[in-house]
């Protein structure tokens, strides 16, 4: 099952500046002004920027000795490096600014970075540390009635459950965020979840209203002009036309997708629009074109250890090894697939935390927790396949062209 959930306001909607209000007179007002310039980078994906900006701001918020303002920064930089996919830096970030927030006891930016951490869990594959981190941020949005951050929340709930296969649960967590948003208006997020409710559509074969919720996210991109949203529309018009069996407009929209992606260096949505373009390609049963995309987007999914990714890529390779007659293969990503599958099952996902939330409050889960200790494992499997990949790729392309 392939994710491809928009994830442009993730994080948004919960910072509060508290105690900084921008009068002109008060030394803070320069130091917000770069924080929402940074924002504002952020979302024109110019990520180098912003971090240099929220490394300034940084430090003026810290020789100005403003504790909110400084934690406000280390979330931005935590942000810039997550869209980075320099995803150790960000989780260190994070981990850093949840520390300081709760010193300090501010609880928005609290919720803020349970919130960020949940969601880099999700992309990682850790479906079992991300849900409980983003209850705990629901919590906390609810008691302060911030209605925006709670509808970003359920959207990542329900992005959760999309990546599980749940589609019911991932459609009535998305409509509970569209619910919110009536409350607290956001055309941003409102776009993102108009493009996930149309992607958990598509394989529930609801492919009219899949469609009207991309052109209503189309027309709000058309103002909104954010490119990482529109490469998902695209991506999500190509699953609709492949669910359509029309392969190739759907090569098309994602050729359009992919071309959006690089241009904003989105690596981990690169890795999935090659999946579904082999996926595309294997259908037309042009095995050459098929495997070019396929090894390219399984090498950026291990460099970024997306696990719930290269489960799915893991799945087509089967598929396309087999048509390939090469049994060993097949075996190889047959026993990872088996792996992986279960390691971001439900049977590891807990609806609560373990541990009470008294002691949640005052530690967080440890820090480089992407894999445990099963990091060994996919870390051999990863570096034999790139083997056999690197020696066999001259061989199977000249056998292919004698098809």
């Amino acid at each position: 099952m392939v994710q491809s959930v928009c994830l442009v306001l993730a994080f948004a909607g919960g910072t509060s500046l508290e105690g900084t209000g921008p009068d002109s007179g008060n030394p803070a007002t320069a130091i917000i002004r770069q924080l929402e310039a940074v924002e504002d980078l952020r979302y024109k994906g110019a990520y180098g920027k912003g971090i240099d900006l929220a490394r300034e701001a940084l430090t003026l918020a810290t020789e100005l000795e403003s504790p909110v303002l400084e934690v406000e920064a280390i979330y931005q930089l935590s942000l810039l490096y997550y869209y980075q996919h320099d995803y150790s830096l960000a989780r260190a970030e994070m981990q850093v600014g949840l520390a300081r927030s709760r010193v300090h006891e501010l609880e928005e930016l609290e919720a803020d970075f349970l919130a960020a951490e949940g969601v880099l869990e999700w992309k990682q594959g850790n479906l079992h540390l991300a849900l409980p981190k983003l209850q705990q941020a629901m919590r906390i949005r609810e008691r302060r009635g911030n209605f925006l951050s709670m509808a970003s929340i359920s959207n990542n709930v329900g992005i959760i459950y999309y990546t599980l296969g749940n589609y019911e649960d991932a459609e009535f967590y998305y409509r509970e965020a569209l619910e919110l948003l009536k409350k607290e208006e956001n055309e941003r997020l409102r776009s993102s979840l108009y493009i996930n409710l149309s992607e958990v559509l598509i394989p529930m074969d609801r492919l009219v209203e899949a469609e009207n919720l991309l052109r209503q996210a189309l027309e709000l991109e058309q103002e909104l002009q954010d490119p990482q949203s529109l490469a998902y529309i695209h991506f999500n018009l190509g699953e609709l036309a492949s669910r359509k069996t029309e392969t190739d407009l759907a090569l098309s929209k994602f050729k359009e997708a992919l071309a959006l992606q690089e241009q904003i260096g989105d690596t981990w949505a690169i890795a999935l629009t090659r999946l579904r373009m082999s996926g595309e390609y294997f259908n037309q049963n042009d095995l050459e074109q098929s495997l070019q995309h396929a090894e390219a987007g399984y090498r950026l999914a291990m460099g970024l250890n997306a696990l719930s990714l290269l489960r799915d890529f893991s799945a087509h390779l089967v598929k396309l090894y087999g048509a390939l007659g090469e049994s060993g293969r097949v075996q190889f990503f047959s026993d990872q697939h088996a792996w992986l599958d279960q390691r971001v099952s439900l049977e590891n996902l807990q609806e609560e935390p373990v541990v009470s939330e008294s002691v949640i409050s005052q530690v967080d889960l440890p820090g480089d927790t992407a894999i445990f200790p099963f990091q060994g494992i996919i870390l051999t499997m990863v570096g034999t396949m790139i083997l056999i990949l690197v020696m066999e790729n001259t061989r199977l392309r000249v056998r292919m062209r004698n098809l």
